[in-house]
């Protein structure tokens, strides 16, 4: 029996959402299952494999520490846990999809709700990004063996963009909350506690303190001028003098 690229891509995040996908796909590749699957991921484990097994690898040690339940791993967090480390360009994934073909499928699979459309490239402005890796036509590339949808492939583009801006942590209050706002905000944060290293780790405590105001930035993130207006600010002082008021003259009195 011959399965849809839909149903294919539902079982994948079922496997990259319960902490052992390392493990599954190296058995999928050794079986030669994954060749007919995803055989660009089968080629890469073939290679060597280590920069795509290391990537899924983090996610199972996430979703293992119970830092995140299922829920919490969005379809793009788990299409750029796959395709990223493959260096598949995003635009090619988008050139798979057929409009409506997966984008149901792909958020009835993890449980989110309908959102309202986002304009892309808008969001992509607003990041500072003038979106030149749309310049070359999607037809000029391969498209990859399965469908997955435009609308997870876009909201990844957005988590990876924004991972410069989480990295800008001495800018103004506003335009942190700003940024705070986007709907792709938490995902941008899961997406740096997990492949983010250490410092990715401390990056997103931080930024989820914003309401609170207790979580320093990472050490290695600040600037001079930072670290010596935090030098000062934490110097001893002395005793503080108190200014004695000056008293007025009483007016002169006059004699009758």
């Amino acid at each position: 029996m011959k399965s849809s690229p839909a149903r294919l891509i539902e079982e994948f995040y079922k496997i990259l959402r319960q902490g052992a996908s390392r493990r599954t796909f190296e058995m999928l590749h050794e079986t030669g299952l994954l060749a007919y699957l995803l055989p660009e991921a089968d080629g890469a484990i073939a290679e060597g494999g280590e920069r795509f097994l290391g990537s899924l690898a983090r996610l199972d040690e996430h979703r293992n520490a119970q830092s995140a339940v299922p829920a919490d791993l969005s379809n793009a967090i788990l299409l750029g846990t796959l395709l990223v480390p493959l260096g598949v360009p995003l635009r090619r994934v988008a050139a798979a999809s057929r409009p409506g073909a997966s984008d149901r499928q792909g958020h009835e699979a993890d449980g989110t709700t309908e959102e309202s459309p986002v304009d892309v490239r808008a969001e992509i402005e607003a990041l500072g990004e003038n979106g030149s890796e749309d310049a070359q036509p999607p037809g000029a590339l391969a498209p990859l063996s399965l469908p997955f949808a435009r609308r997870d492939a876009d909201r990844l583009r957005l988590i990876l963009l924004a991972q410069r801006r989480l990295r800008e942590v001495h800018r103004s209050p506003g335009v942190k909350h700003v940024l705070a706002r986007r709907g792709y905000f938490d995902d941008a944060l899961r997406w740096l506690e997990i492949h983010g290293g250490v410092e990715g780790q401390e990056l997103a405590a931080h930024w989820r303190s914003l309401d609170l105001g207790d979580v320093p930035p990472p050490a290695g993130l600040e600037t001079p001028a930072v670290v010596e207006t935090r030098a000062a600010d934490n110097r001893p002082r002395g005793p503080r003098r108190r200014r004695r008021r000056r008293r007025r003259a009483s007016p002169p009195s006059h004699s009758v």
